[in-house]
């Protein structure tokens, strides 16, 4: 007789994905719909508290943080 015990069941928030390369469109399609994609010239959102994934290439970093409110930098 094979006993299964279920891992419990864990609450991951929202994300905030920036880049819309094949990264970010693979973690985004990994996700539950709830993700919100930023591409290239949109500005990270203020009030949505999930994780920030950058995934763009790092001479893209400077205007990501451009783009990115300052209260949402650690720290701030």
């Amino acid at each position: 007789m094979a006993t299964t015990i279920a891992a419990p069941a864990t609450k991951v928030a929202p994300a905030v994905i920036v880049g819309g390369g094949r990264v970010g469109r693979a973690l985004q399609d990994m996700g539950t719909g709830q993700d919100l994609l930023v591409r290239r010239g949109e500005s990270v959102p203020p009030n949505f508290e999930g994780p920030i994934f950058v995934c763009t290439r790092n001479d893209d970093l400077e205007s990501v943080l451009q783009s990115t409110p300052s209260s949402r930098w650690r720290g701030k």
